[in-house]
């Protein structure tokens, strides 16, 4: 019986985080990111959060930044800009024909 309740909380868990990403997966515009992170309870300043999420979105590209360890405000500007552009989505689809 703790197996099937630890099994269901992880599904649950999954959905929830799969809620986020649809959510955020549909946003166009900065003002709709920042729209989403609020209505989740992300707080404006936690960048790290925001850029794993973000991240995750785009199915966790490679990033790399030109000074070896930028704070994460600036690395979140980087990656919004990514995101913004919807790029990630071409190297998705490239990816569910086999490209």
């Amino acid at each position: 019986m703790i197996c099937s309740r630890k099994f269901a909380l992880q599904n649950f868990l999954l959905d929830f985080l799969w809620e986020k990403q649809m959510n955020l997966r549909d946003c166009k515009t900065r003002e709709d990111v920042d729209r989403a992170f609020t209505e989740k309870g992300v707080s404006a300043d936690n960048f790290e959060a925001k850029n794993a999420m973000l991240l995750d979105v785009m199915d966790n590209p490679t990033v790399f930044y030109s000074s070896k360890n930028p704070p994460d405000s600036q690395k979140y500007e980087l990656i919004l800009a990514s995101f913004l552009s919807r790029e990630w989505e071409y190297a998705e689809a490239l990816d569910k024909i086999g490209v």
